[in-house]
């Protein structure tokens, strides 16, 4: 009958492409909980998200001097960002282009040049080979650098992609860096970082930072100094008057000071936007009256920074896709990484940031008001749905981007079938002699094929589905009616499937693949 899936018939079929899950996604809902918890769908987050977008990678004040350095891991990645002895910042692959071995195996140091501890393979701070004793005298070294990686910095902040051609940075450079520079991250310094591993996938803690509808009972200390936790509609007059004549003081004065303080002014869409593939957005935000910094008690605990004359600026409130978000009053910024373990793990890096003129005294007290600061998503027990609330714009947003992207992917491994049947009939049955043209069964085989697609996407509820999938189509094997045999085109439909790690199903299943749209 031909030859099967080139997967193999034990091969396991990708659960994250399956319709059935796809078309569980409902508007206004939050994601199944396999979204949070499945290893395929982990692995698919891994290679359609972490590598192919731009990730936070740290800050410039980190490697302020030539041969400083750190390292980060994303997934089985581990990446080394040095500064050069040019000043330049560079991001290269920690493997050695010999054997494979871990050349850094510290968080951060400092180097005059890298030597594999394996085989004493030495390469430049740009990733050069320089010397590789005991080789043949004819090796090109400059065939043997150390893999680099697109790196970016815009004010301060350094940017990483994994990707071989990842997305145009110069819109975000653009629309980032006005708002960074008065912040003068680029002289800043690290007062504390803190690490956390949190037993939880990195969408879910995506979820909690972007709404606030915890915050009354986890962040007493954030409420006291922020408005952006009311609903629409559970504020009394008195608040709304008092939201609306902060704000109109702060933006008028804030645009006279050349501080854009909403998404319009920066020429920013709202994030994430799924359409455009938006995946960074800034904005300015103003406190309570009264309070100029986001410390315990509204006051400030560390010199202004960069080029602020003014304490009133409100907070700076930085975002990027998919593992960076960052608060920042006038005195001190708190910038977050996120960094994926594994499908319920994440691992998280808290920077809290001051100006360089900021005494001893003054870092400890930062470290010790923020002392307090701890993430409680572990306890987090998610059912198959949970309804969102109205606050939670940013949810609905994440979910509607989640399953594009997911969509896409699935649509790709399915799309050369809507083009051409993949199956031929080979007829052998003597009562049909004269069997109608081939090309006749294709157009009548795409037109129940469509059909049955637009069944599938009218009617997405389980009961219809199962109708769909009960129907008869004109690819299904049916005895005396003749074999079927496949032809190039679903041999290249397998391989696109392969690609995306999942597998077609039985070749006499064509039902099942007009599920997949």
């Amino acid at each position: 009958m031909g030859n099967r899936s080139s997967a193999g018939k034990g091969a396991k079929r990708n659960r994250a492409l399956e319709p059935d899950l796809l078309a569980a996604c409902r508007p206004g809902w939050s994601l199944p909980g396999e979204f949070y918890r499945d290893d395929e769908i982990y692995r698919l987050d891994i290679e359609h998200v972490w590598r192919t977008g731009w990730l936070f990678a740290g800050h410039t004040c980190e490697i302020a001097k030539p041969g400083e350095y750190f390292t980060m891991e994303v997934d089985s990645d581990s990446i080394i960002i040095i500064r050069a002895d040019d000043g330049s910042i560079h991001a290269l692959h920690n493997v050695c282009r010999h054997r494979g071995s871990r050349i850094c195996s510290e968080a951060c140091g400092h180097v005059s040049r890298f030597v594999c501890p394996y085989h004493q393979w030495t390469y430049d701070l740009d990733g050069t080979l320089l010397a590789c004793r005991g080789m043949q005298a004819d090796l090109d070294k400059s065939q043997f650098s150390l893999h680099p990686v697109h790196v970016k910095e815009v004010e301060g902040l350094i940017f990483i992609s994994l990707a071989k051609k990842p997305v145009p940075f110069a819109p975000a450079q653009r629309a980032l860096a006005p708002l960074l520079k008065p912040q003068g991250f680029a002289r800043a310094i690290v007062a504390k970082a803190v690490d956390y591993l949190v037993k939880a996938n990195w969408k879910l803690i995506w979820e909690n930072n972007r709404e606030c509808y915890h915050c009354i009972i986890n962040h007493p200390q954030y409420i006291k100094a922020n408005f952006d936790h009311y609903n629409a509609d559970d504020t009394s007059p008195r608040v709304r008057e008092a939201i609306t004549a902060v704000v109109t003081r702060s933006e008028k004065k804030w645009t006279d000071n050349g501080l854009a303080p909403t998404h319009k002014q920066t020429g920013m869409t709202v994030f994430p936007d799924a359409e455009h593939d938006v995946w960074f957005s800034a904005n300015r935000t103003p406190l309570v009256d009264g309070w100029v910094s986001e410390s315990m008690d509204g006051t400030r605990v560390a010199p202004l920074m960069g080029h602020y004359q003014d304490a009133d600026v409100g907070t700076l409130r930085i975002r990027t896709l998919p593992n960076f978000w960052n608060h920042s009053s006038c005195d001190h910024g708190v910038s977050t990484r996120l960094l994926p373990v594994g499908p319920q793990q994440t691992a998280i890096r808290v920077y809290w940031l001051v100006d360089e003129k900021a005494a001893p005294a003054e870092r400890c007290e930062l470290q010790r008001l923020h002392a307090r600061s701890v993430f409680s998503l572990q306890g987090i027990q998610r059912g198959k749905f949970r309804a969102l609330v109205f606050k939670e714009d940013f949810k609905k947003r994440f979910v509607v981007a989640d399953v594009r992207r997911l969509r896409s992917i699935s649509d790709f491994g399915f799309r050369i079938l809507k083009n051409e049947p993949p199956y031929v009939r080979c007829y052998s049955n003597k009562n049909e002699s004269t069997p109608k043209s081939r090309n006749h069964h294709h157009r009548r085989r795409r037109r129940r094929l469509r059909r049955g697609l637009r069944a599938c996407e009218s009617r997405p509820d389980r009961r219809s589905a199962d109708r769909t999938r009960r129907r008869r189509w004109p690819g299904d094997h049916v005895p005396g009616r003749g074999a079927l045999r496949p032809g190039a085109r679903l041999r290249r439909a397998h391989q696109a499937r392969d690609a995306l790690g999942g597998r077609l199903p039985r070749l006499t299943k064509v039902r099942r693949e007009a599920r997949l749209a």
